[in-house]
């Protein structure tokens, strides 16, 4: 069962973040149709690239149906407004100037489908005094404020390795449209949606704002350290391996058992995580040097005995061959064109809803005269 499958969806977004949206809508059965100039999408030559082929347009626009159409030509345009008069849903990132430029702002598209739900997701939102600045996700992280709390403690900021910035844009977006679709059933009016990426990143500092609002200063950079707990961090095992301990006060005496540290197991001042925090160095250092004398495996096996949370530091190889992913079929594979492509599967099990995907990747323009016919009669 396939909840969205009678939802048609017209996708004028680039990069990452709308295109994961529309993925993701896709995901649960709606016809995704992605509009592409003759250029077709940038992210098409963005790299990794293999015989022309971009793995990066590919992980977030399989299963969608390309029909290409020249802004330009006022034709073409006019095909674009009766297109819109057939969708349920549009999502861009044009910038102002370009939706005026191409007469697509939610008041026009409105007067034309007044059902629509019109998503506009950009950096900083629709208003506002940065309304006109352009950046892409790293410009979003910094500007957040994540980017300055991530590194290591003394060192300079740097972005997080993977662009949550897009990624959480396209997830609050998805949600923004799924809510705006369950409001128009009840109520038969259609939604703006005005999605800034910065404010989806400003929900990931909920904890750093407590401890702000109660220290009075901002957490300092602490590599993988938490401000807020000892131990958990990333720690060097003796073959050379990483892994990840994270614990609490329930814990802490397993933990010092697994560890050989008898003499903190059950030591007053020890065995208190916000002492813990307090004495964050000289913890840190014991831990360090008992670790340097055990394997990762040893240590993963006691941990996982003594219900002590830890974690390997995964390498992507790791990740294809680690059990769990394997068994909860986390990846998908197809071939193409000579590359063997890796996906990332939805992340939740549903007991009737499928969510299999269709990961072939659209030429550009390749469903052009198939979608004009069905959707148009052309």
């Amino acid at each position: 069962m396939k909840p969205l499958r009678n939802i048609r969806v017209l996708d004028f977004s680039q990069y990452i973040a709308g295109p994961f949206c529309t993925a993701l809508l896709g995901t649960f059965g709606a016809e995704v149709v992605k509009i592409e100039n003759p250029k077709g999408d940038d992210a098409r030559s963005w790299p990794p690239i293999k015989n022309g082929f971009s793995g990066y347009f590919a992980n977030y626009n399989g299963g969608k149906k390309s029909v290409c159409l020249n802004f330009k030509d006022a034709a073409d345009m006019e095909t674009i407004n009766q297109l819109t008069a057939k969708c349920d849903v549009l999502v861009h990132n044009f910038t102002a100037s370009t939706r005026a430029r191409l007469q697509m702002e939610y008041e026009r598209i409105a007067a034309i489908n007044p059902r629509i739900i019109y998503c506009n997701i950009s950096g900083w939102g629709e208003d506002g005094p940065y309304k006109d600045r352009k950046g892409f996700d790293t410009v979003f992280q910094a500007v957040a404020g994540v980017t300055g709390l991530t590194g290591e403690q003394g060192g300079e900021p740097i972005k997080a390795g993977v662009p949550i910035g897009d990624v959480s844009g396209g997830l609050f977006a998805a949600l923004s449209i799924m809510m705006a679709l369950e409001k128009r059933r009840q109520t038969g009016e259609g939604e703006n949606i005005d999605l800034s990426m910065v404010e989806g990143l400003y929900n990931f500092l909920s904890v750093s704002m407590a401890f702000y609002a109660f220290n009075g200063k901002a957490p300092e950079r602490m590599g993988s350290g938490h401000v807020g707990r000892v131990p958990s961090q990333v720690f060097k095992c003796g073959d050379g391996k990483y892994v990840h301990i994270s614990l609490n006060d329930g814990q802490w005496g397993k933990f010092c058992e697994i560890m050989g540290m008898d003499d903190w197991k059950e030591h007053e001042y020890y065995k208190v995580g916000l002492n813990r925090v307090e004495s964050r160095q000289e913890v840190v250092t014991r831990i360090s040097a008992v670790l340097s004398q055990m394997t990762l495996d040893s240590l993963s096996a006691k941990c996982l005995a003594a219900g002590v949370p830890c974690g390997e530091v995964n390498s992507l190889e790791d990740i294809e061959r680690d059990p769990q992913a394997v068994f909860r079929h986390s990846l998908d594979y197809i071939d193409y064109d000579g590359v063997r492509m890796r996906f990332v599967n939805y992340p939740a099990r549903f007991k009737d809803i499928d969510i299999r995907q269709d990961r072939h990747i659209p030429s550009i323009g390749e469903h052009t005269a198939a979608v004009l016919a069905e959707w148009l009669n052309k």
